[in-house]
Protein backbone atom coordinates (compact mmCIF):
# COMPACT_ATOMS: atom_id res chain seq x y z
CA UNK A 1 0.00 0.00 0.00
CA UNK A 2 1.65 3.18 -1.13
CA UNK A 3 2.33 5.41 1.63
CA UNK A 4 1.04 9.44 1.60
CA UNK A 5 4.00 10.89 1.19
CA UNK A 6 4.50 8.99 -1.92
CA UNK A 7 1.36 9.37 -3.05
CA UNK A 8 1.21 12.60 -3.17
CA UNK A 9 4.98 13.15 -4.30
CA UNK A 10 3.21 11.83 -7.67
CA UNK A 11 -0.41 12.79 -7.78
CA UNK A 12 -0.06 16.12 -5.86
CA UNK A 13 -0.87 19.02 -7.44
CA UNK A 14 2.08 21.75 -6.90
CA UNK A 15 -0.27 24.80 -7.04
CA UNK A 16 -2.74 23.85 -3.90
CA UNK A 17 0.06 23.55 -1.81
CA UNK A 18 0.67 27.90 -1.92
CA UNK A 19 -3.55 28.08 -2.10
CA UNK A 20 -3.19 30.28 1.13
CA UNK A 21 -0.71 32.44 0.02
CA UNK A 22 -1.77 36.07 -0.83
CA UNK A 23 1.76 37.58 -2.19
CA UNK A 24 2.91 35.45 -4.47
CA UNK A 25 3.53 37.15 -7.72
CA UNK A 26 3.29 34.18 -10.03
CA UNK A 27 2.02 30.61 -9.43
CA UNK A 28 1.78 27.85 -12.03
CA UNK A 29 1.78 23.63 -12.16
CA UNK A 30 5.59 24.17 -12.50
CA UNK A 31 6.98 27.18 -10.77
CA UNK A 32 6.37 29.66 -7.64
CA UNK A 33 8.01 33.02 -8.25
CA UNK A 34 7.52 35.10 -5.03
CA UNK A 35 10.00 37.52 -2.75
CA UNK A 36 13.85 36.50 -2.35
CA UNK A 37 14.25 37.46 1.50
CA UNK A 38 18.09 38.07 0.94
CA UNK A 39 17.16 40.56 -2.14
CA UNK A 40 13.67 41.38 -1.54
CA UNK A 41 12.78 41.14 -5.11
CA UNK A 42 10.95 38.58 -7.18
CA UNK A 43 12.24 35.40 -8.54
CA UNK A 44 11.90 32.03 -9.06
CA UNK A 45 11.86 30.15 -5.77
CA UNK A 46 10.35 26.71 -6.45
CA UNK A 47 10.18 24.57 -9.56
CA UNK A 48 8.34 21.42 -9.94
CA UNK A 49 9.82 18.73 -12.14
CA UNK A 50 7.11 16.05 -12.12
CA UNK A 51 7.65 12.36 -11.83
CA UNK A 52 8.51 10.26 -15.26
CA UNK A 53 8.93 6.98 -16.12
CA UNK A 54 12.53 6.94 -15.77
CA UNK A 55 12.83 9.54 -13.19
CA UNK A 56 11.21 10.41 -9.67
CA UNK A 57 10.04 13.32 -9.39
CA UNK A 58 11.67 16.22 -7.26
CA UNK A 59 11.09 20.27 -6.41
CA UNK A 60 13.88 22.78 -6.89
CA UNK A 61 14.47 25.35 -4.46
CA UNK A 62 16.34 28.20 -6.49
CA UNK A 63 16.26 31.17 -3.53
CA UNK A 64 16.38 32.05 0.07
CA UNK A 65 12.48 32.30 1.24
CA UNK A 66 10.35 33.09 3.64
CA UNK A 67 8.93 29.59 4.02
CA UNK A 68 12.46 28.98 5.72
CA UNK A 69 13.37 25.77 3.01
CA UNK A 70 16.86 24.99 2.32
CA UNK A 71 18.11 25.77 -1.11
CA UNK A 72 18.46 22.51 -3.03
CA UNK A 73 15.94 19.91 -3.97
CA UNK A 74 13.00 18.69 -2.09
CA UNK A 75 9.81 16.72 -2.37
CA UNK A 76 6.01 18.41 -2.73
CA UNK A 77 4.97 16.57 0.46
CA UNK A 78 7.71 18.33 1.92
CA UNK A 79 6.68 21.53 0.77
CA UNK A 80 2.84 20.69 1.77
CA UNK A 81 3.83 19.54 5.60
CA UNK A 82 6.13 22.82 5.60
CA UNK A 83 3.83 25.86 4.12
CA UNK A 84 0.40 24.35 3.99
CA UNK A 85 0.40 22.87 7.87
CA UNK A 86 3.13 25.17 8.94
CA UNK A 87 5.66 21.94 9.68
CA UNK A 88 2.91 19.54 10.82
CA UNK A 89 4.38 16.56 9.38
CA UNK A 90 1.09 14.09 11.30
CA UNK A 91 -1.73 17.06 9.87
CA UNK A 92 -0.46 16.60 6.03
CA UNK A 93 -0.24 12.82 6.15
CA UNK A 94 -4.31 12.90 7.65
CA UNK A 95 -4.58 15.24 4.95
CA UNK A 96 -3.72 13.11 1.98
CA UNK A 97 -4.47 10.38 3.29
CA UNK A 98 -8.17 10.88 4.31
CA UNK A 99 -8.95 14.04 1.64
CA UNK A 100 -7.27 12.91 -1.17
CA UNK A 101 -6.39 9.57 -1.31
CA UNK A 102 -9.92 8.42 0.42
CA UNK A 103 -8.68 6.19 2.55
CA UNK A 104 -11.23 5.13 5.70
CA UNK A 105 -11.16 6.97 8.57
CA UNK A 106 -10.03 5.35 11.70
CA UNK A 107 -11.70 7.59 14.43
CA UNK A 108 -15.45 7.59 15.04
CA UNK A 109 -17.87 9.87 17.10
CA UNK A 110 -20.36 7.87 19.03
CA UNK A 111 -22.38 10.45 21.09
CA UNK A 112 -20.10 13.14 22.43
CA UNK A 113 -17.02 10.34 22.53
CA UNK A 114 -14.18 9.53 20.17
CA UNK A 115 -12.98 6.21 19.30
CA UNK A 116 -10.34 5.23 17.43
CA UNK A 117 -10.77 1.89 14.71
CA UNK A 118 -7.58 0.24 15.95
CA UNK A 119 -6.35 -3.44 14.30
CA UNK A 120 -3.78 -5.85 15.58
CA UNK A 121 -2.33 -8.82 13.77
CA UNK A 122 -3.07 -12.04 16.17
CA UNK A 123 -0.76 -14.82 16.23
CA UNK A 124 -2.89 -16.91 13.85
CA UNK A 125 -2.32 -14.87 10.96
CA UNK A 126 -5.84 -13.18 11.70
CA UNK A 127 -6.69 -9.10 12.39
CA UNK A 128 -8.60 -7.99 15.70
CA UNK A 129 -10.39 -4.73 15.14
CA UNK A 130 -11.61 -2.83 18.70
CA UNK A 131 -12.76 0.60 19.13
CA UNK A 132 -10.47 2.36 21.81
CA UNK A 133 -11.93 5.64 23.35
CA UNK A 134 -9.44 8.78 22.21
CA UNK A 135 -9.51 12.18 23.29
CA UNK A 136 -11.13 14.71 20.70
CA UNK A 137 -7.82 16.82 21.88
CA UNK A 138 -5.62 14.62 20.92
CA UNK A 139 -7.13 13.88 17.73
CA UNK A 140 -6.56 18.10 16.93
CA UNK A 141 -3.25 17.58 17.90
CA UNK A 142 -2.41 14.72 15.51
CA UNK A 143 -4.58 16.17 12.79
CA UNK A 144 -5.87 19.26 13.04
CA UNK A 145 -9.06 20.61 14.02
CA UNK A 146 -10.81 20.40 10.67
CA UNK A 147 -10.36 16.72 10.26
CA UNK A 148 -13.17 16.82 13.09
CA UNK A 149 -15.30 17.28 10.27
CA UNK A 150 -14.74 14.10 8.17
CA UNK A 151 -15.12 11.48 11.21
CA UNK A 152 -18.30 9.37 10.68
CA UNK A 153 -20.85 10.43 13.94
CA UNK A 154 -22.83 8.08 15.11
CA UNK A 155 -25.81 7.97 17.48
CA UNK A 156 -25.00 4.90 19.53
CA UNK A 157 -23.22 1.52 19.90
CA UNK A 158 -24.80 -1.64 18.99
CA UNK A 159 -24.41 -5.45 18.52
CA UNK A 160 -25.49 -7.31 15.62
CA UNK A 161 -23.29 -10.71 15.87
CA UNK A 162 -23.36 -12.61 11.63
CA UNK A 163 -20.69 -13.96 10.23
CA UNK A 164 -22.47 -14.07 6.85
CA UNK A 165 -23.75 -10.75 6.04
CA UNK A 166 -21.98 -8.38 8.51
CA UNK A 167 -22.97 -4.82 8.64
CA UNK A 168 -20.78 -1.82 10.19
CA UNK A 169 -23.44 0.29 10.74
CA UNK A 170 -27.43 -0.34 11.60
CA UNK A 171 -29.58 2.70 11.60
CA UNK A 172 -26.99 4.98 12.10
CA UNK A 173 -25.45 3.26 14.83
CA UNK A 174 -22.29 1.49 15.11
CA UNK A 175 -22.08 -2.05 15.15
CA UNK A 176 -19.61 -3.69 17.95
CA UNK A 177 -19.46 -6.89 16.51
CA UNK A 178 -15.88 -7.78 14.00
CA UNK A 179 -16.30 -8.83 10.69
CA UNK A 180 -15.92 -12.18 9.83
CA UNK A 181 -12.52 -12.63 8.26
CA UNK A 182 -12.49 -15.91 6.63
CA UNK A 183 -14.29 -17.26 3.27
CA UNK A 184 -15.94 -20.91 3.15
CA UNK A 185 -14.09 -22.81 0.70
CA UNK A 186 -15.79 -22.52 -2.70
CA UNK A 187 -16.19 -25.99 -4.02
CA UNK A 188 -17.31 -29.40 -2.20
CA UNK A 189 -15.78 -30.63 1.07
CA UNK A 190 -15.75 -34.08 2.56
CA UNK A 191 -14.43 -35.11 5.81
CA UNK A 192 -10.65 -36.31 3.90
CA UNK A 193 -10.40 -32.81 3.17
CA UNK A 194 -9.97 -31.57 6.54
CA UNK A 195 -8.93 -34.87 8.51
CA UNK A 196 -7.22 -33.07 11.36
CA UNK A 197 -9.76 -30.70 12.26
CA UNK A 198 -12.55 -33.37 12.60
CA UNK A 199 -10.42 -36.07 14.75
CA UNK A 200 -9.46 -32.90 17.23
CA UNK A 201 -13.21 -32.59 17.92
CA UNK A 202 -13.61 -36.00 17.48
CA UNK A 203 -11.04 -35.90 20.52
CA UNK A 204 -12.27 -33.61 22.59
CA UNK A 205 -16.28 -34.55 22.42
CA UNK A 206 -15.87 -37.99 21.97
CA UNK A 207 -19.35 -39.78 22.23
CA UNK A 208 -20.85 -36.17 22.26
CA UNK A 209 -19.24 -35.67 18.64
CA UNK A 210 -22.11 -35.27 16.47
CA UNK A 211 -23.01 -32.83 19.11
CA UNK A 212 -20.22 -30.73 19.12
CA UNK A 213 -20.52 -30.54 15.16
CA UNK A 214 -23.90 -29.00 15.95
CA UNK A 215 -21.75 -26.36 18.70
CA UNK A 216 -19.41 -25.34 16.16
CA UNK A 217 -22.15 -25.21 12.94
CA UNK A 218 -24.18 -22.96 15.61
CA UNK A 219 -21.86 -20.83 16.62
CA UNK A 220 -20.37 -20.06 12.97
CA UNK A 221 -24.35 -19.77 11.53
CA UNK A 222 -26.46 -18.18 14.45
CA UNK A 223 -24.20 -16.60 16.75
CA UNK A 224 -27.21 -14.56 18.21
CA UNK A 225 -28.13 -18.01 19.42
CA UNK A 226 -27.42 -19.06 22.97
CA UNK A 227 -25.68 -22.35 24.29
CA UNK A 228 -24.66 -23.82 27.27
CA UNK A 229 -21.73 -23.53 29.03
CA UNK A 230 -19.39 -25.97 28.08
CA UNK A 231 -16.71 -26.83 30.49
CA UNK A 232 -13.67 -28.81 29.63
CA UNK A 233 -11.99 -30.45 32.30
CA UNK A 234 -9.18 -32.70 33.06
CA UNK A 235 -6.79 -33.38 35.61
CA UNK A 236 -3.24 -33.75 33.44
CA UNK A 237 -2.97 -31.17 30.91
CA UNK A 238 -1.31 -32.08 26.98
CA UNK A 239 -5.35 -32.94 26.42
CA UNK A 240 -6.20 -30.45 24.05
CA UNK A 241 -8.21 -27.84 25.94
CA UNK A 242 -6.09 -24.96 25.15
CA UNK A 243 -5.50 -25.67 21.58
CA UNK A 244 -9.60 -25.66 21.25
CA UNK A 245 -9.93 -22.81 22.81
CA UNK A 246 -7.43 -21.10 20.36
CA UNK A 247 -8.91 -22.65 17.22
CA UNK A 248 -12.19 -20.74 18.70
CA UNK A 249 -10.01 -17.74 18.17
CA UNK A 250 -8.57 -18.44 14.89
CA UNK A 251 -11.78 -18.75 13.84
CA UNK A 252 -13.86 -15.83 15.48
CA UNK A 253 -10.82 -13.74 15.69
CA UNK A 254 -11.63 -10.11 17.72
CA UNK A 255 -15.10 -11.64 18.73
CA UNK A 256 -13.41 -14.28 20.69
CA UNK A 257 -11.44 -12.99 24.03
CA UNK A 258 -9.58 -14.73 26.63
CA UNK A 259 -10.32 -13.69 29.79
CA UNK A 260 -9.17 -14.36 33.89
CA UNK A 261 -11.77 -16.35 35.58
CA UNK A 262 -11.69 -13.55 38.14
CA UNK A 263 -12.39 -11.13 35.35
CA UNK A 264 -16.44 -12.57 35.09
CA UNK A 265 -17.35 -11.33 38.24
CA UNK A 266 -15.46 -7.45 38.47
CA UNK A 267 -17.23 -4.29 38.30
CA UNK A 268 -15.67 -3.18 35.02
CA UNK A 269 -16.42 -5.71 31.81
CA UNK A 270 -15.56 -3.79 28.90
CA UNK A 271 -13.14 -6.69 28.24
CA UNK A 272 -15.83 -9.08 27.27
CA UNK A 273 -19.31 -7.50 27.14
CA UNK A 274 -18.75 -6.85 23.42
CA UNK A 275 -17.48 -10.43 23.02
CA UNK A 276 -19.35 -13.53 21.50
CA UNK A 277 -16.76 -16.37 22.76
CA UNK A 278 -15.45 -15.81 25.96
CA UNK A 279 -12.89 -18.24 27.46
CA UNK A 280 -11.30 -18.90 30.18
CA UNK A 281 -8.47 -21.04 31.22
CA UNK A 282 -7.77 -22.52 35.01
CA UNK A 283 -11.16 -21.82 35.66
CA UNK A 284 -12.00 -22.04 39.42
CA UNK A 285 -15.41 -20.09 40.74
CA UNK A 286 -14.93 -20.37 44.58
CA UNK A 287 -17.76 -18.27 45.89
CA UNK A 288 -21.28 -19.20 44.63
CA UNK A 289 -22.18 -15.26 43.47
CA UNK A 290 -19.29 -15.85 40.55
CA UNK A 291 -21.37 -18.87 39.52
CA UNK A 292 -24.63 -17.51 39.53
CA UNK A 293 -23.06 -14.39 37.39
CA UNK A 294 -22.00 -17.24 34.78
CA UNK A 295 -25.39 -19.10 34.20
CA UNK A 296 -27.05 -15.22 34.12
CA UNK A 297 -24.61 -14.47 31.19
CA UNK A 298 -24.85 -17.60 29.65
CA UNK A 299 -28.97 -16.80 29.57
CA UNK A 300 -28.62 -13.21 29.61
CA UNK A 301 -30.02 -10.57 26.42
CA UNK A 302 -28.13 -7.55 27.26
CA UNK A 303 -25.57 -6.62 29.37
CA UNK A 304 -24.73 -3.22 31.22
CA UNK A 305 -21.50 -2.46 29.73
CA UNK A 306 -19.19 -1.14 32.94
CA UNK A 307 -15.75 1.19 31.76
CA UNK A 308 -13.99 2.93 33.85
CA UNK A 309 -14.56 6.83 34.02
CA UNK A 310 -17.53 6.20 31.15
CA UNK A 311 -21.21 5.88 31.90
CA UNK A 312 -22.64 2.34 31.97
CA UNK A 313 -24.63 1.83 28.69
CA UNK A 314 -27.16 -1.68 28.18
CA UNK A 315 -25.86 -3.60 25.39
CA UNK A 316 -27.58 -6.67 23.68
CA UNK A 317 -25.36 -9.77 24.98
CA UNK A 318 -24.85 -13.07 22.87
CA UNK A 319 -21.73 -14.59 25.01
CA UNK A 320 -21.06 -17.84 24.48
CA UNK A 321 -19.17 -19.18 28.01
CA UNK A 322 -15.70 -21.73 27.40
CA UNK A 323 -13.94 -22.51 30.91
CA UNK A 324 -11.15 -24.66 31.11
CA UNK A 325 -9.65 -26.72 34.22
CA UNK A 326 -8.02 -29.21 35.61
CA UNK A 327 -10.11 -29.46 38.62
CA UNK A 328 -12.69 -32.01 37.15
CA UNK A 329 -14.62 -32.09 40.25
CA UNK A 330 -14.85 -28.81 42.39
CA UNK A 331 -13.94 -26.27 39.67
CA UNK A 332 -17.48 -24.74 40.52
CA UNK A 333 -20.33 -25.46 42.73
CA UNK A 334 -23.41 -26.65 40.31
CA UNK A 335 -26.59 -27.91 42.14
CA UNK A 336 -28.38 -31.00 41.35
CA UNK A 337 -31.51 -29.16 39.10
CA UNK A 338 -28.68 -27.23 36.78
CA UNK A 339 -28.76 -27.68 32.94
CA UNK A 340 -26.87 -24.67 31.77
CA UNK A 341 -23.48 -26.71 31.95
CA UNK A 342 -22.16 -29.39 29.55
CA UNK A 343 -19.05 -30.81 31.63
CA UNK A 344 -16.44 -32.59 29.32
CA UNK A 345 -13.56 -35.04 30.64
CA UNK A 346 -11.25 -34.85 27.93
CA UNK A 347 -8.60 -37.32 27.82
CA UNK A 348 -4.45 -37.33 27.33
CA UNK A 349 -3.57 -37.13 23.65
CA UNK A 350 -2.13 -40.76 23.03
CA UNK A 351 0.79 -41.00 20.74
CA UNK A 352 3.42 -38.88 19.06
CA UNK A 353 2.23 -35.11 20.08
CA UNK A 354 1.94 -32.83 16.59
CA UNK A 355 3.67 -29.54 17.17
CA UNK A 356 1.97 -28.61 13.78
CA UNK A 357 -1.49 -28.94 14.68
CA UNK A 358 -2.58 -25.18 15.45
CA UNK A 359 -1.33 -24.29 12.01
CA UNK A 360 -2.95 -27.20 10.58
CA UNK A 361 -6.06 -26.22 11.91
CA UNK A 362 -5.88 -22.79 11.28
CA UNK A 363 -4.89 -24.00 7.49
CA UNK A 364 -8.34 -25.89 7.15
CA UNK A 365 -10.54 -23.44 8.49
CA UNK A 366 -11.72 -22.39 5.06
CA UNK A 367 -13.17 -25.80 4.05
CA UNK A 368 -14.26 -26.85 7.73
CA UNK A 369 -16.63 -23.42 7.82
CA UNK A 370 -17.91 -25.18 4.36
CA UNK A 371 -18.35 -28.47 5.52
CA UNK A 372 -20.55 -26.65 8.76
CA UNK A 373 -22.74 -24.89 5.69
CA UNK A 374 -23.23 -28.76 4.32
CA UNK A 375 -24.19 -30.47 7.49
CA UNK A 376 -27.94 -30.59 7.69
CA UNK A 377 -29.72 -27.41 8.96
CA UNK A 378 -30.63 -26.83 12.88
CA UNK A 379 -33.91 -27.13 14.45
CA UNK A 380 -33.54 -23.57 16.08
CA UNK A 381 -37.07 -23.66 16.82
CA UNK A 382 -36.72 -27.46 18.74
CA UNK A 383 -38.05 -25.93 22.53
CA UNK A 384 -34.74 -25.59 23.98
CA UNK A 385 -33.55 -22.13 24.35
CA UNK A 386 -29.74 -23.19 24.36
CA UNK A 387 -30.62 -25.92 21.29
CA UNK A 388 -28.97 -28.69 22.83
CA UNK A 389 -31.19 -30.30 26.00
CA UNK A 390 -29.61 -31.07 29.13
CA UNK A 391 -30.26 -35.05 28.35
CA UNK A 392 -28.60 -34.56 25.45
CA UNK A 393 -25.32 -32.88 27.10
CA UNK A 394 -25.71 -35.02 30.32
CA UNK A 395 -22.18 -36.39 31.01
CA UNK A 396 -20.87 -38.58 33.95
CA UNK A 397 -18.53 -35.12 34.17
CA UNK A 398 -21.21 -33.04 35.19
CA UNK A 399 -22.95 -35.55 37.98
CA UNK A 400 -19.60 -35.74 39.59
CA UNK A 401 -19.00 -32.16 39.79
CA UNK A 402 -22.79 -31.66 41.41
CA UNK A 403 -22.04 -34.76 43.49
CA UNK A 404 -19.46 -32.58 44.95
CA UNK A 405 -20.85 -29.38 45.13
CA UNK A 406 -23.07 -31.14 47.36
CA UNK A 407 -23.54 -29.63 51.36
CA UNK A 408 -22.14 -31.71 53.70
CA UNK A 409 -25.78 -31.81 55.26
CA UNK A 410 -27.27 -33.13 52.16
CA UNK A 411 -24.45 -35.99 52.07
CA UNK A 412 -25.34 -36.62 55.41
CA UNK A 413 -28.93 -36.87 55.23
CA UNK A 414 -28.38 -39.49 52.01
CA UNK A 415 -26.66 -41.63 54.10
CA UNK A 416 -29.45 -41.60 56.77
CA UNK A 417 -31.73 -42.08 53.86
CA UNK A 418 -29.89 -45.42 52.96
CA UNK A 419 -29.41 -47.05 55.91
CA UNK A 420 -33.11 -46.70 56.95
CA UNK A 421 -33.58 -48.28 53.58
CA UNK A 422 -31.24 -50.92 54.47
CA UNK A 423 -32.59 -51.28 57.74
CA UNK A 424 -35.95 -51.20 56.55
CA UNK A 425 -35.73 -53.71 53.47
CA UNK A 426 -39.36 -53.94 52.51
CA UNK A 427 -39.85 -50.43 52.37
CA UNK A 428 -39.90 -48.68 48.71
CA UNK A 429 -40.75 -45.69 50.26
CA UNK A 430 -41.22 -43.25 53.37
CA UNK A 431 -42.04 -39.78 54.04
CA UNK A 432 -40.67 -37.34 56.56
CA UNK A 433 -40.72 -33.50 56.99
CA UNK A 434 -37.70 -31.27 57.57
CA UNK A 435 -38.80 -31.36 61.19
CA UNK A 436 -38.81 -34.94 61.56
CA UNK A 437 -35.25 -35.08 60.03
CA UNK A 438 -34.17 -32.77 62.34
CA UNK A 439 -35.75 -34.23 65.20
CA UNK A 440 -34.77 -38.14 64.10
CA UNK A 441 -31.22 -38.10 62.82
CA UNK A 442 -29.94 -34.61 64.15
CA UNK A 443 -31.72 -33.46 67.24
CA UNK A 444 -27.98 -32.49 68.93
CA UNK A 445 -26.79 -30.67 66.25
CA UNK A 446 -26.72 -26.98 66.42
CA UNK A 447 -25.58 -26.50 63.29
CA UNK A 448 -28.67 -28.00 61.14
CA UNK A 449 -32.01 -25.98 62.06
CA UNK A 450 -35.15 -27.17 60.28
CA UNK A 451 -35.11 -24.57 57.30
CA UNK A 452 -31.51 -25.81 56.46
CA UNK A 453 -33.00 -29.21 56.50
CA UNK A 454 -35.67 -27.38 54.18
CA UNK A 455 -33.32 -25.74 51.83
CA UNK A 456 -31.16 -28.92 51.22
CA UNK A 457 -34.00 -30.90 50.58
CA UNK A 458 -35.47 -28.20 48.04
CA UNK A 459 -32.77 -26.99 46.32
CA UNK A 460 -30.19 -29.61 46.41
CA UNK A 461 -32.06 -32.84 46.35
CA UNK A 462 -35.14 -31.05 44.06
CA UNK A 463 -37.68 -32.62 46.36
CA UNK A 464 -41.05 -30.53 46.53
CA UNK A 465 -43.24 -31.07 49.68
CA UNK A 466 -46.08 -32.79 49.56
CA UNK A 467 -49.93 -31.31 49.88
CA UNK A 468 -53.63 -32.14 49.31
CA UNK A 469 -55.62 -31.54 46.27
CA UNK A 470 -56.45 -28.04 47.45
CA UNK A 471 -53.16 -27.22 48.75
CA UNK A 472 -53.54 -27.83 51.86
CA UNK A 473 -51.68 -30.41 54.88
CA UNK A 474 -51.51 -34.20 54.65
CA UNK A 475 -51.55 -37.18 56.86
CA UNK A 476 -48.51 -39.40 56.92
CA UNK A 477 -46.68 -41.63 58.75
CA UNK A 478 -43.03 -40.54 59.25
CA UNK A 479 -40.28 -42.66 57.83
CA UNK A 480 -43.27 -45.33 56.87
CA UNK A 481 -43.73 -45.92 60.71
CA UNK A 482 -47.04 -46.80 59.40
CA UNK A 483 -46.90 -50.93 59.81
CA UNK A 484 -45.45 -50.55 63.64
CA UNK A 485 -48.08 -50.78 66.13
CA UNK A 486 -45.93 -49.60 68.88
CA UNK A 487 -45.24 -46.80 67.38
CA UNK A 488 -48.61 -45.47 65.63
CA UNK A 489 -49.37 -42.34 67.97
CA UNK A 490 -45.94 -41.35 67.85
CA UNK A 491 -45.23 -41.32 63.96
CA UNK A 492 -48.49 -40.12 62.70
CA UNK A 493 -48.58 -36.75 61.99
CA UNK A 494 -49.88 -34.06 60.05
CA UNK A 495 -48.09 -31.39 57.52
CA UNK A 496 -45.78 -31.52 54.25
CA UNK A 497 -43.63 -34.05 54.05
CA UNK A 498 -40.97 -35.06 51.63
CA UNK A 499 -41.37 -38.77 49.85
CA UNK A 500 -38.09 -40.25 49.66
CA UNK A 501 -38.12 -43.63 47.35
CA UNK A 502 -36.22 -46.00 47.34
CA UNK A 503 -33.55 -46.04 44.19
CA UNK A 504 -34.21 -49.34 42.66
CA UNK A 505 -37.85 -48.43 42.89
CA UNK A 506 -37.29 -45.62 39.83
CA UNK A 507 -38.12 -46.68 36.78
CA UNK A 508 -35.09 -46.11 34.42
CA UNK A 509 -35.48 -43.11 31.56
CA UNK A 510 -34.84 -44.73 28.38
CA UNK A 511 -32.10 -42.97 26.51
CA UNK A 512 -33.18 -41.02 23.22
CA UNK A 513 -31.77 -41.80 19.95
CA UNK A 514 -30.21 -38.64 20.00
CA UNK A 515 -28.48 -39.17 22.89
CA UNK A 516 -25.42 -40.72 22.05
CA UNK A 517 -23.97 -43.95 24.39
CA UNK A 518 -20.12 -44.10 25.53
CA UNK A 519 -19.96 -47.10 22.56
CA UNK A 520 -19.83 -45.02 19.75
CA UNK A 521 -16.08 -43.55 20.85
CA UNK A 522 -14.88 -46.82 19.57
CA UNK A 523 -15.30 -44.58 15.88
CA UNK A 524 -12.62 -42.56 17.60
CA UNK A 525 -10.11 -44.23 18.52
CA UNK A 526 -7.09 -42.05 19.80
CA UNK A 527 -4.52 -43.87 17.90
CA UNK A 528 -5.45 -43.11 14.87
CA UNK A 529 -6.01 -39.36 15.41
CA UNK A 530 -3.21 -37.59 13.43
CA UNK A 531 -2.19 -34.65 15.82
Amino acid sequence: MISPESWYNQHGDFKSIFEDDKSVSSLTDTEYIGIDTSTMTNALIFRNVPQTNTKPGYVEVFKNNKFKIPVGLTNKFLLLSEIKFKGDWNAAQSYVSYYLMGNKVPYIRVGTDYFKIISKDNQYGGTLTFAKRWTKQEIIDDHTKAFLSIIPKYDDFIIVPDNKKYQPVIKNCYNLYSEFTHKPYDGPVNEDDIPVTLNFLKHIFQEHYDLGLTYMKVLYEKPTQKLPILCLVSETNETGKTTFINFLEMIFGGNYVLVSPDDLTKNFNSNFATKNIIAAEEAFVEKQAGVEKLKSLSTGKSIQMARKFIDDQSLPFFGKIVLCTNKVKDFMKINSKEIRFWVREVPIIQGKKNNLIEQQLFDEIPKFLKYLDDLPAIDYNNGSRMILTDKQIYTTALERVKEESMSWLYKEIEIFIQEHFNNNPKLKSFMASAADIKEEWFRNNNQVTIGFVRKVLSDEAGLTQKCSSKGGVIKYYRFGRDNEPTNISKDYRTGNPYEFVRQNEVEPETESDDNKTEESIKNYEQKDLPF
